[in-house]
């Protein structure tokens, strides 16, 4: 083993090379540290209040160091900017000699430092870009090497490790947010509060707990959607040859050649070096239809292995293997664990990009606002507080209370209790959320964005027929006379696709099963040329080459040998399907073919070109190692291929109630722009009476490229716009721009082609366009205007065709960067990234790839994104709610103990209890936490800006409605005759609770906590009225009933409701003799305020007054009139 020279200093940051296996969660640039253990031990409360913040984390407890063996840890940095710190050490570095280097691993992706190019890189086999030979030529590994490359790759799994209940519990309450918490209870307990204490701590724990158990619900089942143990044949050299051995998956290392002789659920990404097979890759595509895979061209010397392009020859863990077509698939393993597809889908799950965070930030600033406003109602009470000699300890508690009640510990955890019930709410309608962040943003949505097939449509497809180039008649059936001298496009229809047969029915992509079917030609597989192949009559058509669809070419292709079985002569052909307009591109198409096309197209069906070419004999070899693109080229153009995509029964029904609830709705689908804009007609979210405008781009040589602006009439008559009168470039772009502001001006709807974004990409130089302000002041005037343009169109434009899986993530983040707040809902592999992007996500496939979504639906319904949006509206005004509520009572019971510390009283611990019971939790939180979604959405104004006018005024408004009622009651009281005044703490020196004061205020605090709760309810739009809680409404009058006692009280001891209690009594009760009693009233520990001859002197008073009132002993109060009893009351009181 070598020994690196590790001494030598290296430059900080180092920067981190972009792999393939690192999937979204690339990282940037790399920091070498060192730990102080001994700041991190003298400081370590410290180290566990800035645990989530790794930038402060570096400053104060490392420093940064230039050589590999000093580092203890690393400070990523990563292409989202989120950063962390790593522990880092030495391991040896195969692919440079066995040197030991710095190693580290970030979001469950290993690195490593690679001293030649001084970067970093995350550890992988490298096969990318290594030539088809050179891959066929790779041996079996030694049983020795295979120890090393699992001690350096990891175990072939997707490892996930769900925490332990104590562990999340751990973590949950060492958040920072937690530190207030622990805060309060300790000044609580030493005010001695032990039963407000223990209720805290008890409900805080019921909280975390629900959260964790909810953690590891969702863990634990993306666990078992991974767990993949079985066993594997693998071909090994144990230093005397090669032999066969039977070992279990998760043993096998990158570089193992492995041999599958049945079907098998894949547990890792491997390239097949021998045979073919069929397998279903429903776990990244979410359809489960069969699709071939053969072995890489042994004879495509110079061809170089990319996995974007050679996915025909790369099976990906997770997949299903179906059909072995002969008895052996030997393979290569070139990626395992986290580094695979399918790894790179759950590394996102687990560390999902960072949630909006404006909310709390706002509710950071307005804290710190009330902090200030009972900082300033604390130093003006300050002098009083001295004055009358308080101990400076209860000083110093009504200042700490400051932190208290300015910033309510449990409020974060109440919010998150309500987002998990709604949670919860959604899982009983098959909605299953993955992100407990997501629920409120859900309710914040403005854009929402719909892949168009599978989404807004059906999956199913329905093959209406074929058209020939130049005519215009539809064939709905295949016109066959002799089955050995079939046409050229019934020969193509049979073999053109990547469909097979498995128990006698036909398996693959829907559309090419549809024409497989409409061919009516049989499809088997050929053993020994190991090739499939259909057949008709006494001819065979064999596929010796696929160049399976991908996004960039649009396009599938095949090469075809026609062989009769009888003579044995043969031919060959090129046969190509894919989007009309790229089968036009690569033939030479006269205008009658383009005016076919549109006409099939405006009637809304979807549409596949298809060609060919036939091949010379003596040609074939040179033809198939040429590339792709130059095979496909000069083809001649067949004909049309028209099928039919109906809409979901409930689609309409819902889209219209988006847009009478005025959200942004787009369409982002890969389809033909018109196809997709005659959906989105359709569904009315682009009006049908207005022209469209559809803007596209296409690159020419020797000229100068712009985009190719179209205008559609609502008659389907077609324009292109002519700016060729502009004098220059820029005054080229000027008239475009000008004519699109006209167009949305005049209600014009706009149709954004695919191809469109390349040509900002290629204007403003660079394949990463940002919205950011930032981002754009740091680019040239010219480059500026272009941006604005783009920024322009991306937010109007409702239709967005012809998209690449790539191009609809970019549509979403510009949208996002734009101020908008995207859903985005989708089906499949292609939305994956987009989904990930949005703000919420929600996915139909039951695939990998719905971990990359906020909500999955088992239902295919596009009800699911209204329930969402609908539950997301009440959660959002419920944490809107629960913030403003759960501040005011807390500055509202800060406010009582600075009044009543004037009087030498407090709220007592039984008090606090039922304040915090009665309002703090159960009543504004869990009881209003049961609010559920209107049935229908609305149009909705509501404005979670914790600082808007409305919001920060109607706070300020019941401040100061707090503080007058406060002294109102004071005064009252002072000026009620049986007034009784405390003068000084008690006999132990504590405060004193049994005082009119108390409970005045009490009274007082509790009347206010129903104002709070009534005052800051939000119902429709956002959810059900208040009434419609019944949990509500019954606690509301329960808690009512049970302060009869206090309310009487109350009412006894202030000036102007004394004398009016008792004609209250009177005019109320039936029997007052017999069935009620001041002394029942009077009998609570409550009233130990009151003096006692008062009450026995009320109750004297009360009965004097109903003899004078009643004059026959045998009638009751009830059965004197009620005028007589009024006037009465206005003579004698």
């Amino acid at each position: 083993m070598r020994v690196s020279s590790i001494e030598a200093e290296m430059e900080n940051p180092i920067d981190v090379d972009k792999t393939d296996v690192e999937g979204e969660l690339k990282i940037k640039q790399v920091t070498l540290l060192r730990e102080n253990i001994v700041k991190k031990i003298v400081f370590f409360l410290v180290a566990i209040f800035c645990s989530d913040r790794p930038s402060v984390l570096k400053k104060v407890f490392y420093e940064e160091v230039s050589k590999q063996e000093e580092a203890t840890h690393v400070y990523v940095l990563a292409s989202d900017l989120t950063d962390y710190i790593e522990e880092a050490s030495l391991k040896e570095n195969p692919e440079e000699g066995g040197e030991k280097s710095i190693y580290f691993v970030n979001r469950l992706q290993k690195y490593i430092y690679h001293k030649k190019q001084n970067k970093f890189r995350a550890i992988e086999y490298f096969i990318q870009g290594k030539s088809y030979s050179e891959i066929a030529n790779n041996k079996p590994l030694a049983t020795g090497r295979v120890d090393q490359l699992l001690a350096y790759y990891g175990k072939s799994e997707i490892e996930i490790n769900v925490p332990s209940f104590l562990t999340l519990m751990w973590r949950e309450f060492k958040k920072p947010i937690n530190f207030l918490l622990y805060f309060g209870i300790i000044v609580w307990g030493i005010e001695q509060m032990y039963v407000s204490t223990a209720i805290t701590v008890v409900f805080t724990t019921t909280i975390n707990s629900l959260i964790c158990i909810y953690i590891r619900g969702v863990m634990q089942k993306l666990k078992d959607a991974c767990l993949n143990n079985t066993s594997v044949i693998v071909q090994r050299h144990n230093g005397q040859g090669y032999q066969e051995i039977t070992v279990a998956s998760n043993m096998i290392a990158p570089g193992d050649i492995v041999l599958f002789k049945r079907e098998v659920t894949l547990p890792f990404d491997c390239v097949i070096l021998e045979g073919s097979c069929q397998v279903t890759e429903a776990n990244i595509t979410g359809e489960n239809v069969a699709i071939g895979k053969c072995q890489i061209p042994t004879d495509h010397h110079n061809d170089i292995f990319k996995y974007e392009s050679s996915k025909s020859h790369t099976l990906f863990q997770g997949t299903q293997l179906m059909k072995i077509e002969d008895d052996i698939l030997k393979v290569i393993v070139v990626r395992t664990g986290f580094g695979s597809y399918k790894g790179q889908i759950i590394r996102a799950l687990l560390y999902p990009k960072p949630f909006n965070k404006k909310f709390q930030q706002q509710a950071v600033k307005l804290t710190i606002l009330m902090a200030t406003l009972l900082l300033i109602g604390f130093l003006s009470t300050l002098s009083r507080l001295l004055d009358i000699e308080l101990p400076p300890l209860f000083i110093a508690f009504r200042f700490l209370d400051i932190l208290i009640y300015s910033a309510p510990p449990g409020m974060p955890m109440l919010i998150a209790i309500t987002n998990f019930v709604g949670l919860k709410r959604l899982k009983n309608n098959q909605i299953l959320g993955q992100d407990p962040n997501s629920a409120s943003q859900a309710g914040r949505i403005q854009t929402l964005c719909f892949d168009k097939t599978g989404t807004l449509t059906e999956d199913k497809v329905d093959l209406i027929g074929y058209q020939l180039k130049g005519q215009n008649q539809t064939f709905d059936k295949i016109q066959c006379q002799d089955p050995n001298n079939i046409s050229i496009e019934h020969k193509l229809f049979s073999i053109c696709h990547e469909v097979t047969k498995i128990n006698n029915k036909l398996l693959g992509d829907l559309m090419d099963v549809k024409m497989a079917e409409f061919s009516t030609l049989d499809i088997d597989y050929d053993h020994e040329a190991k090739q499939h192949y259909s057949k008709s009559g006494n001819k065979r058509f064999y596929c010796i080459q696929v160049n399976q669809f991908h996004s960039e070419y649009q396009s599938m292709s095949v090469v075809c040998k026609e062989v009769d079985m009888i003579t044995k002569e043969f031919k060959h052909y090129f046969f190509i399907k894919g989007s009309p307009e790229k089968i036009q591109s690569l033939s030479h198409v006269q205008s009658s073919e383009k005016a076919q096309l549109s006409t099939l197209i405006n009637e809304g069906y979807r549409i596949l070109g298809f060609g060919y070419k036939e091949i010379p004999q003596s040609e074939i070899d040179a033809f198939l190692d040429l590339s792709r693109e130059q095979q496909e080229a000069n083809v001649q153009s067949l004909g049309f291929l028209i099928y039919k995509n109906n809409l979901k029964p409930d689609t309409q029904e819902v889209i219209k109630e988006f847009k009478e609830a005025c959200y942004n709705i787009k369409v982002i689908s890969g389809d033909n722009p018109i196809t997709t804009l005659k959906i989105s007609q359709e569904l009315e979210i682009v009006n049908r009476k207005n022209p469209t405008v559809i803007i596209n781009f296409e690159e020419t040589e020797n000229v100068k490229s712009h985009l190719i602006i179209t205008e559609i009439q609502p008659d389907n008559s077609t324009q292109v716009i002519d700016f060729s009168s502009a004098q220059n470039e820029q005054d080229y772009i000027n008239k475009q721009m000008s004519y699109c502001c006209d167009a949305f001006l005049n209600n014009k709807s706009f149709c954004f082609s695919g191809k469109a974004h390349y040509y900002f990409q290629l204007k403003a130089k660079t394949d990463h366009i940002s919205f950011k302000p930032e981002w754009v002041k740091m680019q040239d005037k010219s480059v500026q205007k272009i941006i604005s343009f783009y920024q322009m169109l991306i937010i109007n434009t409702n239709v967005f065709a012809r998209t690449q899986p790539e191009q609809k993530q970019t549509i979403v983040r510009l949208l996002k960067e734009s101020d908008q707040i995207v859903c985005m809902v989708g089906d499949g592999a292609n939305d994956c990234s987009a989904i990930r992007e949005a703000d919420v996500g929600i996915s139909f496939a039951e695939a990998d790839g719905q971990f990359s979504s906020s909500y999955v639906s088992l239902s295919t319904s596009l009800s699911c994104v209204k329930r969402v949006l609908l539950e997301g509206r009440v959660n959002l005004s419920n944490s809107v709610e629960i913030f403003k509520g759960y501040l005011q009572v807390a500055l509202l019971r800060y406010l009582g103990f600075l009044t009543l510390a004037y009087f030498y009283s407090s709220y007592s611990s039984g008090q606090m209890d039922w304040q915090a019971l009665a309002s703090g939790y159960f009543l504004v939180y869990l009881i209003l936490g049961c609010n559920t979604p209107l049935k229908k959405l609305e149009k909705s104004v509501f404005d979670d800006n914790l600082f808007s006018i409305y919001n920060v005024t109607s706070v300020l408004f019941g401040f100061t409605l707090h503080i007058l009622s406060i002294v109102g009651c004071v005064e009252s009281l002072h000026a009620s005759p049986i007034y009784k005044e405390v003068n000084s703490l008690d006999a132990e020196n504590n405060f004193q609770f049994e005082t009119q004061h108390n409970t005045v205020l009490n009274f007082n605090i509790l009347i206010n906590f129903f104002y709070v709760i009534i005052s800051n309810h939000i119902g429709k739009p956002m959810k059900d009225r208040y009434y419609k809680n019944t949990i509500a409404i019954y606690y509301d009058l329960g808690l009512i009933y049970t302060c009869k006692c206090m309310i009487l009280q109350v009412l006894l001891i202030l000036e102007h409701t004394h004398h009016g209690l008792i004609f209250l009594i009177l005019l109320l009760d039936q029997e007052f003799s017999s069935s009620l009693t001041v002394q029942v009233y009077f009998s609570l520990p409550m009233n130990l305020f009151l003096p006692e001859e008062f009450s026995l002197n009320f109750t004297q008073e009360v009965k004097k007054e109903k003899e004078l009132l009643i004059c026959n002993s045998s009638s009751t109060i009830l059965e004197v009139d009620y005028n007589l009893r009024l006037n009465y009351f206005q003579q004698n009181f």
